[in-house]
């Protein structure tokens, strides 16, 4: 499981921090969607969970933060990033 100091702190308030720190979490492959619940995020080979109940305190918290300074963002801000790392398109962050 990885704990909160495996997840990035969300330094960067600003639009831009709020993408980058989207795109860095895609690139280690821990990108997802925000409505979800971090404690129901499990690796598919074993069903376990993927982060400790501190990881998940501190995501919650970051996500938290990032909807009341931001809004509706948060989501173009994950896709985009998602979408990236699959190959799929341009940042428009």
């Amino acid at each position: 499981m990885l704990n909160e100091k495996e997840i990035l702190d969300w330094a960067d308030e600003s639009r831009s921090g709020l993408f980058d720190w989207w795109y860095q979490m895609a690139d280690r492959e821990l990108a997802f969607h925000p409505d979800d619940p971090p404690s129901t995020i499990v690796y598919v080979e074993s069903g376990e969970p993927v982060f400790t109940v501190a990881a998940c305190r501190k995501l919650e918290g970051i996500y938290d933060r990032m909807m009341q300074q931001h809004g509706e963002l948060i989501y173009e801000a994950g896709f985009q990033a998602v979408w990236e790392r699959l190959g799929r398109g341009q940042s428009v962050g």
